[in-house]
């Protein structure tokens, strides 16, 4: 059986920190100007869309996009094993090792099926 290191990914804490920056500041520009001309966004993408402006997708843009992965990298450095709020939205608790092994049995079956076609085809 492996061993987990238990410890911090700087990696996944710098890519979660350089999306969230990005998106609050574009979802601020999309709320602070709807129409998306401070950012060069043709009004043609909202043809159709349900939204009348970016003012919406701006909305999105901040909270889901920009709030949600810097409370991720924020809980990454503050905890190293578990965070209670991210505990308690976890919608599967106790099989992170289930789907680890059902991710590792798909990526098999996936490998033997390309095996299979590559050598069918390398026969005919």
């Amino acid at each position: 059986m492996m061993k987990q290191r238990i410890g911090r990914s700087w990696l996944l804490i710098l890519m979660h920190g350089m999306l969230g920056i990005g998106a609050i500041v574009g979802g601020v520009i999309l709320i602070i100007d709807p129409s998306g001309s401070m950012v060069n966004l043709p009004a043609s993408l909202l043809e159709n869309s349900p939204f009348a402006s970016f003012l919406f997708p701006g909305i999105i843009l901040l909270l889901v996009l920009g709030a949600m992965p810097i409370m991720i990298a924020i809980a990454l450095i503050r905890y190293t094993t578990h965070w209670a709020p991210g505990e308690r939205l976890n919608l599967y608790p106790d099989s992170c090792d289930l789907i680890a092994r059902g991710t590792a049995n798909l990526f098999e079956i996936n490998c033997s099926l390309v095996e299979q076609i590559a050598g069918d085809r390398i026969v005919e």
